[in-house]
């Protein structure tokens, strides 16, 4: 978001209308969320798969946290999607 919202600032000091800028952000979210729709698999079983969970918790973690931490914080995130 931080890109997209320099991008606005030069459009806007371009003289480009907000809201011009908005329906852009509005058509690209349109046009992405078709394209997630289309290339997503389904994955019933999901729920179940703690090891595939673990990996995508710890690989989310680790984006966002020091690795020390977000391996400790993997294993609980796990348990707590787990538990819902």
């Amino acid at each position: 978001t931080g890109a997209l919202l320099k991008h606005a600032a030069t459009y806007l000091s371009e003289g480009v209308h907000p809201r011009i800028i908005a329906d852009g952000f509005d058509l690209a979210k349109d046009r992405l969320l078709s394209f997630l729709d289309t290339y997503k698999v389904e994955r019933p079983e999901l729920h179940t798969d703690r090891e595939l969970l673990v990996s995508v918790a710890k690989t989310s973690l680790r984006t966002k946290l020091r690795p020390e931490l977000a391996d400790q914080l993997t294993e609980i995130v796990t348990d707590a999607l787990l538990a819902v």
